[in-house]
């Protein structure tokens, strides 16, 4: 199974994006990670160029450092 890189980024008091049953091109079961995720309004995948099993998961396009993405 492939590995997910979580990244917060800053929550706006709601969790307004829906959590989806693929990530990074594995199925998976929202219920059990849905509380890893912080609140915000969208969430995008991006590879992580390493493999196809590897990906970071994006909330409101926050990076780690907080800066936000192109």
């Amino acid at each position: 199974m492939g590995a997910l890189l979580l990244t917060a980024g800053c929550g706006g008091g709601s969790r307004d994006y829906t959590l989806p049953a693929n990530l990074c091109g594995t199925q998976v079961d929202s219920g059990r990670w849905s509380d890893f995720l912080p609140e915000g309004k969208t969430l995008e995948t991006r590879p992580t160029g390493r493999s196809i099993w590897y990906c970071k998961v994006f909330v409101d396009k926050a990076q780690p450092s907080g800066h936000k993405m192109p």
